[in-house]
């Protein structure tokens, strides 16, 4: 759990669906390994009740772990809830408003400055 929670928060988005599918290829390997040593040993029971205690152990362990990542972390700031009031960015998920705050750049325009023409980039 602690590396999905940093993997969130130190990765920029577009690596994050390949490093959130190496970690979890990484523990699936690690489950269907001990899966399948309990199971040549001990049969079908023994392979649930190792994944159960397995679960139980990993869930113990990490408990305190995300607590504290997530007490380090800043909660939202005025920008995500200037994002938030407008229609067009209210339908989009939280995580991806945070990251769209984080890129927000300040702007000064004066009355009857063009801002962006039709057909332009930008």
């Amino acid at each position: 759990m602690r590396r999905y929670t940093w993997l969130a928060h130190s990765r920029p988005m577009r690596h994050l669906p390949v490093a959130w599918c190496a970690c979890y290829a990484g523990d699936l390997a690690a489950l269907t390994a001990a899966s399948v040593y309990a199971y040549h040993t001990g049969g079908a029971g023994l392979s649930l009740i190792a994944i159960g205690v397995l679960l139980v152990v990993v869930a113990v362990v990490f408990w305190p772990s995300p607590a504290h990542i997530d007490s380090r972390i800043a909660g939202p700031g005025p920008d995500v809830d200037l994002l938030r009031q407008v229609a067009f960015f209210r339908p989009l998920p939280f995580a991806l408003i945070e990251h769209l705050a984080t890129e927000l750049q300040p702007a000064t325009f004066e009355p009857g400055d063009v801002i962006i023409r039709e057909r332009e980039g930008g």
